[in-house]
């Protein structure tokens, strides 16, 4: 399933370069191996070239793996930004420009800028979501049980991350690191990583 998921990211960058997939993909380095041998080590690659802090970080237990993955592979391209939430069954919804194209770093970090600047939220711009009620996260440095209704700043603004997707949204990464640390008060940021990572003990 993971190979799957990196497989329709290959694809969703391959129809953006058109004529100049291969070399899009080499540059970027997306469908990389993930090949490291401990979670020390991937810990250790993500402080050398993540801006996050290790516990923002979280895992997918190999429970529900399949079951993400599989939700996951068909969120209509969702493949950096999970969304914001205000509690584990209620998601800001996505804005009508966001739809239309899921995986442009413009439009993602426009969406976070929009949602953190909402002094409250109608009716209209909240619906249920129980991806996250359903799903059961871990801390990646400490293997802890994730709560976020333990979270009392108003927005939790969830990315996901995997290693094969390569370097192409690591700018926007930063950006929406530097969003998140100049509203700290309002918001928390979390990073869902999609790599199986239950396969280390």
């Amino acid at each position: 399933m993971k190979v799957f998921f990196n497989s329709c990211f290959v694809y969703i960058l391959g129809c953006m370069y058109t004529g100049c997939t291969i070399l899009a993909i080499n540059k970027y380095k997306i469908g990389r191996s993930f090949d490291f041998k401990s979670k020390s080590d991937f810990i250790s690659y993500l402080q050398n070239n993540q801006p996050f802090e290790e516990y923002q970080y979280l895992t997918i237990d190999s429970i529900s793996y399949f079951n993400v993955m599989s939700i996951l592979s068909s969120n209509n391209g969702n493949i950096i930004y999970l969304g914001c939430y205000l509690n584990d069954s209620i998601r800001l919804i996505d804005s009508k420009l966001l739809k239309l194209n899921s995986t442009c770093a413009g439009r993602i970090k426009n969406e976070i800028l929009f949602n953190i600047s909402l002094p409250f939220f109608p009716d209209s711009l909240i619906d249920k979501d129980y991806f996250l009620h359903n799903c059961q996260l871990s801390y990646l440095l400490n293997n802890s049980t994730f709560r976020i209704n333990d979270n009392k700043k108003k927005i939790k603004i969830f990315l996901l991350y995997s290693y094969g997707t390569g370097i192409y949204y690591d700018k926007l990464y930063k950006d929406i690191f530097t969003i998140q640390k100049s509203n700290t008060t309002e918001t928390e940021l979390f990073i869902i990583c999609t790599d199986p990572l239950f396969n280390f003990h």
